[in-house]
């Protein structure tokens, strides 16, 4: 699947990853920035949508307005990004982990920062 699923604002959801898909997609499909807006819009569900319709209209009027509005407010510092980085490199290799879970554990936390 080549556009990402809706962002709902869970907390197993990776904003960063949505938004990068949506970017791959929007370029892909050679869509117009109005249009871009459009769709992100089309893309933001339930408690996202709440958040997105709580903008001022200066935040959300176009598409580079929105992706800041987006990143600032659910897109990890980089303090939390460090602190994400800590914590991977704490990370050991359960004994009942295989060696591919483990490595797909430790690229998790790299996408996330």
């Amino acid at each position: 699947m080549l556009l990402s699923s809706p962002f709902q604002r869970t907390p197993d959801e990776d904003p960063a990853n949505f938004w990068r898909r949506l970017e791959v997609y929007m370029a892909y499909k050679n869509i117009a920035p109005p249009d871009q807006l459009r769709l992100v819009k089309a893309m933001l569900v339930e408690n996202a949508q709440d958040w997105a319709e709580k903008l001022d209209d200066a935040q959300k009027d176009i598409i580079d307005h929105l992706k800041v509005a987006f990143s600032e407010r659910f897109i990890k510092s980089p303090v939390l990004c460090f602190r994400s980085a800590c914590k991977m490199f704490g990370k050991k290799h359960a004994d009942s982990e295989s060696v591919n879970a483990y490595a797909n554990r430790l690229r998790s936390f790299y996408k996330v920062c």
